[in-house]
């Protein structure tokens, strides 16, 4: 008698028909749930990009956007001045002729892409597996690396956006919906994926991967999606003289797929995936599938076509592809570059989430509910927050700003500091702070070029103060060096026996007087450099500058 009354408890408890009710009316709202979904999305990622301070690889997107014309933009890429593809700066070019440059408007391309990645990450798994599991799809993503990378002003962005339509269209254009529609997106996606970065050829992978099964139970390919697939190809092919070019640099790229575990990709893709809050939804679901299944509550028999399956392992798999294909090709590799990993990641889990607890509508409610409260208490956390303009790190470094104010000039040691400290410094100053160059000593010193490469070759369109080591030390016997950012300038000069004065320190930073050996006016505190006492971190080094 215990076990027919305990099924009736919770029967009651797990309330499938409410369930059902629940689901039904979300999906009749279903617009209004992705306009807030989509809104609490925009207005999270505007409030982070307002806050953050652009870095080295922004700078360099605003810089080459400045530039006269397209065609020179397309000349200083082929140049070296950027090792990504155009699109992005083109895109962010237009951009600043309208509403000028700015903490959120020069990221617009960005968050327009993972905008357009959101919605068609809803649209996907709503058709499969109801509205409410779409929302979590949303809510999963953001818990991902390509949530920090929607509002920065590179090409990850539009990376994403641009994945996700090519995986949803295609997925359309297979399921024989409006494919007149769908095909020549698929085309204009996987173009635009590939145009935004170099991996971007990879949104093929998860298309190839669901043709393939489909070809297979087909016994013939699609003819229309082969095409669109060699059109994107075609459209592709004026990259090669950039790739060259980037190519010509992967010797001594600084990220090495080799030096990038299968394992430290996915960490890094996937951030905070598996957190508590994740892991507290997921194993919520579970225990209500667990008691409906054992309810005996009824299951439907949906479920997600072979190809369609096949098409989302591959987005899984993209890590794996990935490092394998560059081992083969050259080695470069960062783990940013499989960003669109993280989009396999928020269809997957809740697809699972719904194959599993078919039958017990009310896990998928639990589930969804859980990611979306925590989403909804992070999203107005970070609202609460002041939501002023970034603050400058030239604001930051008086020691920096009173050294440059004095009569000699500055050079930065970590190339990726200086070009945030030379953008952020008052113009008047700029023209005094400098990067030394020497391509063969960064690869010596650090095992990679590319930041002295970068920023010679950007030097050539934009108004940097980067010079050649050996010519700039020839006709400088004296001049400040602070050291912020790793880099090789200080080992370098005390091997050429220059003297090093210690002049002061803030946090970040520590500032210091070369001179030739011989120079008159050497301080006594010449020698190798070493930490300034207390009282000298805290001058300002008016006394030397």
């Amino acid at each position: 008698m215990a076990a027919p009354r305990l099924v009736r408890i919770l029967r009651a408890l797990l309330a499938e028909p409410l369930a059902a009710g629940a689901e039904a009316a979300l999906d009749r709202w279903r617009a209004v749930v992705l306009l807030a979904l989509a809104g609490a999305w925009l207005t999270v990622t505007m409030a982070a990009a307002q806050r953050k301070p652009f870095w080295h690889d922004e700078v360099v997107t605003i810089l080459l956007s400045r530039l006269p014309s397209w065609g020179q933009v397309w000349t200083a890429t082929r140049d070296g001045a950027d090792l990504a593809p155009p699109l992005n700066t083109l895109v962010t070019r237009v951009v600043h002729e309208t509403v000028g440059v700015g903490p959120v408007s020069t990221r617009i391309a960005a968050m327009a892409g993972t905008l357009l990645m959101v919605g068609l990450l809803f649209a996907f798994v709503r058709r499969r597996a109801g509205t409410s599991l779409g929302a979590a799809a949303v809510v999963l993503v953001s818990c991902t690396a390509a949530f920090r990378y929607g509002y920065e002003a590179r090409g990850y962005g539009l990376l994403l956006g641009f994945f996700m339509l090519a995986l949803y269209s295609w997925s359309e254009a297979a399921g024989g919906r409006h494919r007149r529609l769908f095909l020549p997106l698929l085309t204009i996606a996987l173009v635009g994926a590939c145009w935004s970065h170099y991996f971007g050829a990879f949104a093929l992978a998860p298309v190839a991967a669901g043709e393939i099964v489909r070809a297979i139970g087909r016994r013939r390919p699609d003819a229309g999606v082969c095409t669109a697939a060699a059109v994107s190809v075609a459209c592709c092919a004026p990259l090669l003289v950039l790739v060259r070019s980037a190519a010509a640099q992967s010797a001594h790229f600084w990220g090495r797929a080799a030096d990038v575990g299968v394992a430290a990709a996915y960490a890094f893709v996937l951030h905070e995936l598996l957190g508590p809050l994740v892991a507290g939804a997921a194993l919520l679901a579970l225990v209500i599938a667990v008691a409906g299944r054992w309810t005996r509550a009824r299951a439907d028999g949906r479920g997600m076509p072979a190809h369609e399956i096949a098409a989302v392992a591959a987005c899984l798999l993209l890590p794996v592809i990935e490092i394998a294909a560059a081992s083969a090709v050259g080695g470069a590799f960062v783990p940013r570059y499989a960003l669109p990993a993280s989009i396999g990641a928020a269809l997957a889990m809740p697809l699972a989430v719904w194959y599993l607890s078919r039958g017990a509508t009310l896990a998928r409610l639990a589930f969804a509910l859980v990611l979306v409260a925590g989403f909804a208490a992070t999203s107005a956390e970070s609202l609460i927050r002041p939501g002023a303009e970034p603050a400058s790190p030239a604001d930051t470094r008086p020691v920096l700003m009173s050294a440059l104010r004095g009569p000699r000039p500055v050079a930065v040691t970590g190339g990726l500091m200086f070009l945030q400290l030379w953008y952020y410094s008052p113009p008047a100053l700029r023209g005094r702070l400098w990067f030394l160059a020497d391509p063969r000593e960064a690869a010596a010193f650090t095992g990679s070029d590319t930041i002295d490469r970068g920023l010679l070759a950007l030097a050539r369109w934009a108004p940097l103060n980067v010079a050649d080591y050996q010519g700039f030390t020839s006709t400088h016997p004296e001049f400040g060096v602070y050291a912020a950012g790793s880099g090789w300038l200080l080992d370098r000069l005390i091997r050429d026996a220059w003297e090093l004065e210690s002049a002061a320190a803030e946090p970040g930073g520590q500032l210091f007087v070369a001179k030739r050996v011989g120079v008159s006016g050497s301080g006594s505190g010449a020698g190798a450099p070493s930490a300034p006492d207390a009282r000298r971190m805290s001058a300002a080094p008016s006394e030397l500058f």
